[in-house]
């Protein structure tokens, strides 16, 4: 059973940047194996039971799915400059995705060690103030 279906690919686009839009990354190249299949596969080698999860436990599961989905795709996600659509003129700031993917990374880490390892005091304090350990998920 995937931990990921197309109801979540608008969140892997608005992860990776807001105004991504499905013409621009297509649920297709989201569900592509080296993606979707991977991201899924890595959440399960950390948590084998993660498909039968529930609630606030099935949810901190897709959104480590969805991270690590994302930070999958960012690397291959050129950077948009700047383009002109109905007259307006929209220029972006460049991003490097290689420090995107390991942010997305980072994330999904702190999603899945929160649930596996439970502790009061990561429990209380938001993500952003939790450092990310130095080693591969899990």
């Amino acid at each position: 059973m995937p931990l990921l279906n197309d109801a979540d690919y608008p969140a892997v686009r608005a992860t990776l940047l807001l105004g991504i839009t499905s013409e621009m990354l297509p649920n297709d190249v989201i569900a592509l194996p080296i993606f979707q299949q991977a991201a899924e596969a890595e959440v399960l080698r950390c948590d084998p039971t993660a498909a039968s999860r529930t609630g606030a436990e099935a949810e901190a599961i897709g959104r480590a799915t969805i991270y690590l989905t994302a930070a999958l795709i960012a690397p291959s996600v050129p950077n948009l400059i700047e383009h002109e659509e109905d007259r307006v003129r929209v220029k972006m700031e460049a991003v490097d995705w290689q420090v995107k993917a390991r942010e997305l990374k980072d994330m999904a880490t702190a999603e899945l060690n929160n649930l596996l390892n439970p502790s009061n005091l990561t429990a209380q304090m938001p993500v952003m103030f939790t450092l990310a350990e130095g080693k591969r998920l899990c």
